[in-house]
């Protein structure tokens, strides 16, 4: 039952466009889809309770590295309870409910869960569910965009496709997430190109096919955040790849591969850009940057972090509000966000959570959690760095299960008589190291 928490944290990271494009596959009705999602979270939610209590029935201790993390928690928990019901401020479209729910219920509660649950031998499990979750998901979306999606092939990539809700300001299926869904299967895949000792020439070609379909969904989404998140994991690869050419024996190693599919990704988009007539919104997007001069454009989002800075300056050490822009915007940045809300105090404490999780996934990306931990780290890095452009600390509950995670892999517990971790395997608790079996597809 402990390890209830596995699928769960799968499922709230990377099912919800699945589950939505099933439901719009089926013809719900966009007044009834939220409540099939909410639903489905209350369920994803309850199973997360259900694996903390057997865990604290087992052990009554939680992975030391996330106690920051719950620091920062408690602050802004402070700060939007006060905010919420004490100010009563709530942003356009929401509820006070909601926003507590998302944050207490959807947030809190799985993190916790994580915290009392993980255990390093559940990578392979953890692995496994993360992979094909985002493969499912990614084919329902690829489906969907270009069989709902109404789009001629030939313009498919010009456009930034989402599915609108009940009004145009509120979207059940937004670019990011299809963009984001796309990034993250792409350093999936990479991850196992790059970490897996053997994988059969079927198994090679299957997962260049996967890799082309996150690569289509994430430039149908059109998003500049997935693509900086895939360029932020790719980042690691070529560090790990650096610390792994050491040639000291049994030291974890990048496979080959991996430098000859990304070369020839790389190749293609070269060609691409230079003889194609194709129009492609997530690299125009990065070309309108700038204007003529070479000046940064400026966009709804400077307004929003130079509003979100304005209102740090305001109040510095306990922060200002969990909202900016006069109570009707989030700050779209987990950095900014932290101080603007919590001011040098959560401030603090995020800096400090945030090396913790790059301690994590830098673990991963070196072998300390044996080759199926590598991929887990580079999702958990996507999603890092998508908290710096389109991520919240209340309300983005995807991007805190995969940082729990990451930082539960920053914990090494080492055993005086076996040493730090036997072939990149970490010691568990009171047992002896074992050798990790290489996974051969």
């Amino acid at each position: 039952m402990r390890k209830l928490y596995i699928p769960s944290v799968a499922i709230l990271a990377f099912s919800y466009p699945l589950t939505t494009v099933l439901l719009l596959v089926l013809k719900v009705p966009l007044s009834a889809l939220s409540l099939f999602n909410y639903g489905i979270k209350g369920l994803v939610t309850a199973v997360f309770g259900l694996a903390m209590a057997f865990s604290i029935a087992k052990r009554n201790s939680i992975v030391p590295t996330l106690i920051p993390l719950f620091a920062l928690f408690g602050i802004f928990g402070v700060r939007l309870l006060y905010d919420v019901i004490g100010l009563d401020i709530v942003p356009p479209l929401s509820s006070a409910s909601y926003i507590l729910l998302y944050f207490f219920g959807l947030t809190v509660l799985p993190v916790l869960s994580i915290a009392f649950s993980f255990e390093p031998e559940d990578m392979e499990t953890l692995h496994k569910w993360m992979f094909w979750t985002l493969v499912l998901t990614n084919i329902a979306l690829f489906y969907y965009v270009l069989s709902a999606g109404n789009l001629a092939a030939e313009n498919t990539l010009a456009y930034r496709y989402q599915v609108s809700g009940q009004d145009d300001a509120t979207s059940v299926l937004n670019p990011i997430t299809i963009s984001l869904m796309g990034s993250v299967l792409l350093l999936f895949v990479v991850g196992r190109f790059a970490a897996f000792s053997t994988m059969s020439p079927l198994s090679q070609g299957v997962h260049l096919v996967v890799f082309a379909v996150g690569l289509a969904n994430m430039l149908l989404g059109g998003s500049r955040g997935p693509v900086v998140a895939f360029v932020f994991g790719l980042i690691f690869v070529a560090a790990s790849a650096l610390k792994g050419s050491s040639g000291r024996p049994g030291q974890f190693k990048i496979r080959p591969r991996v430098w000859i599919y990304l070369g020839l990704m790389m190749a293609g988009g070269v060609m691409v850009a230079l003889f194609s007539d194709l129009t492609i919104a997530a690299f125009d997007r990065f070309r309108t940057m700038f204007d003529g001069s070479g000046s940064r454009i400026i966009e709804e989002r400077d307004y929003i972090a130079a509003a979100a800075w304005d209102d740090f300056t305001k109040s510095p050490v306990i922060g200002y509000s969990y909202i900016t822009m006069n109570g009707t915007a989030l700050a779209h940045n987990v950095f900014l966000e932290s101080f603007m809300a919590l001011g040098v105090i959560g401030g603090g404490v995020y800096l400090l959570c945030l090396f913790i999780i790059l301690k994590g996934i830098w673990n991963g990306v070196t072998g300390r959690f044996g080759p199926y931990g590598y991929s887990v780290s580079l999702a958990a890095a996507a999603l890092l760095a998508l908290s710096m452009t389109s991520g919240s600390i209340g309300q983005s509950p995807e991007i805190w299960g995969m940082v729990a995670l990451s930082m539960s892999m920053a914990h090494i517990q080492r055993r005086r008589d076996a040493g730090p971790s036997y072939r990149g395997q970490p010691v568990r608790r009171g047992s002896p190291p074992r050798a990790v079996r290489s996974p051969a597809s």
